[in-house]
This record gives structure tokens, C-alpha cells and sequence, in this order.
């Protein structure tokens, strides 16, 4: 089955790798409006990534079921949570959530991949929200 997404995923989790090599604390710090920092944007990739990788394990154990969400419920019940996570923390859990994400992705059988893309639930691209929020970072930074 084909798997375009596993090299996509690398290439972007290699690009928050170099992005987060370049971050200073200040940078960290800085604000991306409604209460969210840059901190805050790795922290809820991360929270979006290990969600991915949860949920793909969870199917792998116990078969596929339903698990809608409301992405916007979750950023603003979460926000106050984020926002308490210290800088340095939110890069490392940004990283490791998506080393996670990937490997799980890149590893689902053929029958619950094709369960998936049928039926949806989970995005086994990752890199285009992580991308989002990278160019968005770097657009504050430069």
C-alpha cells in the first residue's frame, strides 16, 4: 500500500528539528495572538501528534472504531494547560511526539491503513499541521 506520507512526515519533523535547534528562550516567549506563544503552538503539535499515535494504537489493539473530536474545543480547553509547560519542555515533548507519531504511522498494517483512509479519524500526514505551525513560527522569528 502506498505510503507517500512516511517521507513527508520525516522531511517535516526534520524541519521542526532544525527550526527548535534555533530557538532561543526569547523566541519561545514570543506571541502568536489569542493567548498563544510559540511554546504553546509546539506543545499543541505535540498534543495533535501524540493523539495520532494513541489512536493508531489503540486501533491496532482493539480494531478500528469512531473517535470524533472538535479541534477547536480542544485548543481552547487545552490552552490554559499548554501555556504552563515550561519553554524548553514544549520543544522536546514537540519532537519526541512527532518521532512518535511517525513511527506509528509509518508502521500501520495494510488493513488499518486502508481502514482508515476509507473511513477517517486520524491524518497519517502529519506534516501538513506541523507545517502550518512551523511557517508560522518562522514568519514571527525571521
Amino acid at each position: 500500500m502506498e505510503r507517500d506520507y512516511v517521507a513527508t512526515n520525516r522531511a517535516a519533523t526534520e524541519r521542526l528539528r532544525m527550526l527548535a535547534s534555533r530557538l532561543s528562550d526569547d523566541d519561545l516567549r514570543r506571541t502568536l495572538g489569542n493567548g498563544w506563544s510559540v511554546a504553546v503552538a509546539l506543545v499543541h503539535i505535540a498534543f495533535f501528534d501524540r493523539r495520532t499515535a494513541r489512536l493508531a494504537e489503540r486501533w491496532r489493539r482493539d480494531g478500528y472504531g469512531p473517535s470524533p473530536y472538535d479541534a477547536d474545543a480542544i485548543n481552547d480547553a487545552m490552552l490554559p494547560a499548554w501555556q504552563l509547560i515550561p519553554p524548553r519542555a514544549a520543544v522536546n515533548e514537540a519532537l519526541a511526539a512527532a518521532d512518535e507519531a511517525d513511527a506509528t504511522v509509518a508502521n500501520l498494517s495494510d488493513d488499518l491503513l486502508a481502514t482508515i483512509r476509507k473511513k477517517g479519524g486520524l491524518r497519517t500526514n502529519r506534516a501538513e499541521h506541523r507545517l502550518n505551525h512551523i511557517e508560522e513560527i518562522e514568519a514571527l522569528i525571521s
